[in-house]
């Protein structure tokens, strides 16, 4: 009645306010009054707080101050305003959370956060955890090894909730000791391989056929579609609320609800050894093991990692075996890491071309960020500037077309958009550049959206379309491991069917929210994750005190988990659109892709000259995995593709070589004479040697004369 006044009549749906004020009433009322100040004038009067009328609340506040700040005094500053729980209790209940995790960990047998479900498949990511990384002696800096387990529930298989009752009130102690983890999990045992040489397994699959599609979906896998949309409607009328040019949001009102409910992300607690180690990572694949089989028995683990840590573990299948090998273990390449490494490869093919210079003369970035799409330092601006740059290459190809056709109707008739396109790249090198930028970047934008939309046949399709962008620009790491995971990923059907189930399901990505178009990456997750822990609430600052950090690993997922719970019974239902569905939005990209349109025309259209064809294709996959005429550790020819940033050999004269070799054997000659004289050497036996292996008059740069 006293918050909502008259309308209580009308409407009598509990307010989230009131709900606050009435905890907070109970939390500060007091059986009997207390004053145990000293001063005589101090007329504020502490409440003691009871255990038993803490309400959520209180409880829920302090530990949302203290996940972002880690402040004390900030916290205690609240207390005393009667808005939460003491620092001093809030360290009390998370050290009974511990102790009490750990003590489950040991009856278990395992360590498995208890807000993980039974029945539901599981996937695993590890990587390097890093702060201060430039530093190894820093006291701040840390180098270990970070390990989540992600659950895929869906609207069938919700799984089933296991205890979750991690503490109990009328137990509390006020002890702050903290248990130690069980040395199963703490304990990294040695490891070395048998022999360096890598072989790959007999390959039971066929590897260079692509992935079937239905017939109805190229065009849309090519992104003709959203290409056709945005230039209708940026050609034909001002853009309105209801118009969608972005492409995320075009293929967001193209998607359809999944049947995936939000994911279960928990982060085991950290290692202090590094993951660039074969025993780290056999370490991990033990600890991922042995919780997957304790969720879900009968279900082979699924790891995701990064390119290096991918190489190691691969290593150990082939080379270990055993409960390692790749009939009881499914080792994947982390999505995010591929599709980086796609946009470098991207950013390397327009080095020197003039784009980041087109981009910020049409104001889509400034100069310095446009450059750092080159390497793609910042993955979401990347992404999006080569969105812009595909939809205003497009617009330019089909004003190029038009002028054609206009002419065409004067000297006969036009061919056809596609025959056109072909006779132009095969007579323009200047067209065929940026026609095979625009075709690259589509296949960048084919993978992201194999993600977003969880369709695994989509990202077979999109990696086997990328591996040779690999070889042909010389990512050498990334050719030679990509294949594998590519070869990897067709045999699933074979060798682990019930997987290749799941992750035609979709269960190949991570489904954080009910958003359309919104899935991510395994290892996406997983630096999320890592980013919440280097955060100003996470494990920064508690790297040098085990028992501190002990204590936020182990009770941090489980107090996560409470403030969720916590937050759920008054946050609104989340939307289904996708965050770019907004006007403001639309219209900034419609507005960056007709600028990046005129400055490319200021500098001269790319779709309007005359030249010859290049580029080839590689045999990779035929000679490592099918054939084996090769071991998959051969080193890999450098193609050399002539692009815009290579530049020519300088070729150094005669007689400046010569003087380079006549300073070497000087610089030669004044070391080792100095040293003779410190160590009493005889400098008549000295002169009889000879400084280098032939002599002068037969010799050039140190080689003989052919």
């Amino acid at each position: 009645m006293i918050m909502r006044g008259p309308t209580i009549k009308r409407d009598s749906r509990e307010s989230q306010a009131g709900l606050t004020v009435s905890q907070l009433l109970v939390f500060n009322t007091i059986s009997r009054f207390r004053d145990k100040s000293d001063n005589i004038n101090d007329t504020i009067h502490h409440t003691h707080h009871v255990r038993n009328r803490e309400c959520p609340l209180p409880i829920y506040a302090a530990r949302k101050i203290h996940g972002a700040t880690r402040e004390k005094s900030l916290i205690d500053t609240f207390y005393k305003l009667g808005m939460c729980i003491s620092y001093d209790r809030l360290l009390s209940i998370s050290t009974d959370i511990t102790n009490s995790v750990i003590d489950r960990y040991d009856r278990d047998g395992v360590v498995c956060p208890s807000k993980l479900r039974d029945g539901i498949f599981t996937t695993a990511a590890v990587d390097n955890i890093d702060h201060n990384p430039s530093s190894t002696s820093a006291h701040d800096s840390f180098h270990g090894t970070a390990i989540s387990l992600v659950q895929h529930p869906t609207t069938e298989k919700p799984g089933t909730d296991r205890a979750t009752d991690v503490i109990n009130p009328g137990k509390s102690s006020t002890s702050k000791k903290i248990a130690s983890l069980p040395s199963y999990y703490t304990e990294v045992p040695p490891l070395t391989l048998p022999s360096s040489d890598i072989v790959v397994p007999n390959t039971s699959t066929r590897l260079v056929s692509t992935p079937d599609r239905d017939a109805t979906s190229i065009n849309s896998d090519r992104e003709e579609d959203w290409l056709d949309n945005t230039r209708k409607v940026l050609n034909d009328r001002e853009l309105t609320k209801e118009d969608i040019v972005s492409w995320a949001a075009y293929r967001a009102s193209k998607s359809s609800l999944s049947s995936h409910q939000p994911a279960l992300i928990s982060l085991l607690p950290m290692f202090t050894e590094n993951a660039h180690s074969l025993a780290m990572i056999a370490h991990a694949i033990n600890v991922i093991s042995s919780a997957v089989k304790h969720l879900n028995p009968s279900q082979i683990p699924v790891v995701a990692v990064d390119q290096p840590l991918f190489a190691l573990a691969k290593q150990i299948q082939w080379k270990i075996g055993g409960a390692y090998d790749e009939s009881h273990l499914v080792v994947m390449l982390g999505g995010l890491h591929i599709e980086m490494a796609a946009f470098k490869a991207l950013g390397k093919w327009v080095l020197g071309s003039g784009w980041p210079e087109a981009v910020a003369n049409a104001t889509v970035a400034s100069p310095g960020v446009a450059n750092s799409f080159l390497t793609a330092s910042h993955i979401t601006r990347t992404r999006r500037a080569h969105q812009v740059t595909a939809a205003s290459l497009h617009l330019l190809m089909k004003k190029a077309y038009e002028e054609y056709s206009k002419a065409g109707e004067i000297h006969g008739p036009a061919r056809p958009f596609d025959e056109w396109r072909e006779e132009k790249m095969k007579n323009c090198p200047q067209f065929l550049y940026w026609a095979t930028v625009l075709d690259f970047e589509l296949v960048c934008l084919q993978l992201v959206r194999a993600i977003r939309e969880a369709d695994f046949s989509l990202y077979l399709k999109a990696i086997r379309e990328l591996l040779p962008w690999m070889f042909a620009l010389d990512s050498h790491n990334y050719a030679r491991w990509l294949s594998v995971h590519y070869r990897d990923m067709c045999e699933l059907p074979l060798k682990h069917p019930d997987v290749y189930a799941e992750f035609r399901n979709g269960s190949f990505v991570v489904h954080k929210t009910k958003r359309l178009f919104s899935s991510i990456a395994l290892d996406h997750a997983h630096e999320q994750v890592n980013a919440i822990v280097k955060g100003e609430g996470g494990a920064v600052g508690l790297t040098e005190n085990p028992a501190a950090l002990r204590r936020w690993m182990v009770a941090g997922p489980e107090l996560a988990r409470m403030v969720e719970e916590f937050e759920e019974v008054f946050s609104a239902s989340g939307s289904q659109n996708h965050h770019e569905n907004k006007p403001a939005i639309q219209s900034t990209f419609a507005k960056d892709v007709v600028n990046l349109v005129s400055s490319f025309e200021e500098l001269g259209s790319p779709f309007k000259e005359v030249g010859e064809d290049l580029i080839a294709l590689h045999t990779f996959l035929k000679e490592r995995f099918e054939d084996k005429t090769k071991l998959l550790t051969d080193a890999l020819k450098k193609n050399n593709l002539p692009t815009f940033n290579v530049q020519e050999k300088k070729l150094v004269s005669k007689d400046k070589a010569k003087i380079t070799v006549l300073k070497e054997d000087c610089a030669l000659f004044s070391r080792l004479y100095i040293a003779c004289q410190n160590r009493e050497g005889n400098l008549e036996d000295f002169f009889k040697f000879e400084n280098q292996p032939w002599p002068p008059s037969l010799s050039q740069m140190g080689q003989l004369r052919g």
